[in-house]
């Protein structure tokens, strides 16, 4: 069973976003994503991936290919971290209103 406990709304403007907080939010991960209608990626990070992955895709409908996993740790957020998500994202053929969900926090968010 899913419980949402919270839902931390971050002002960006035009960029806003929410972080949903709760147990079990994986299995109804798609009613928190926003992305209907319109092509889902996820982004994430070794450590995350190595816990939650089988129910990150089982919750999302998605198979390993539409997530990129990278290495965990701040020496990834780099130029060269940036090049390889979005050479990643062109080899998807994502169009302009793709939605890149980070599936993770700190590098990940930034990355993504």
């Amino acid at each position: 069973m899913s419980t949402l406990r919270a839902s931390v709304p971050v002002s960006l403007g035009a960029h806003a976003y929410d972080i949903h907080i709760g147990n079990g939010l994986l299995s109804k991960i798609t009613q928190h994503v926003g992305a209907q209608g319109r092509a889902l990626r996820v982004l994430t990070d070794e450590h995350v991936a190595a816990l939650y992955m089988p129910a990150m895709l089982s919750g999302l409908g998605m198979s390993a290919e539409q997530v990129l996993v990278v290495k965990a740790g701040e020496s990834n957020k780099s130029w060269a971290g940036a090049e390889q998500v979005l050479d990643w994202m062109l080899s998807q053929k994502l169009a302009r209103d793709a939605v890149l969900l980070a599936f993770g926090g700190g590098v990940v968010g930034d990355l993504a």
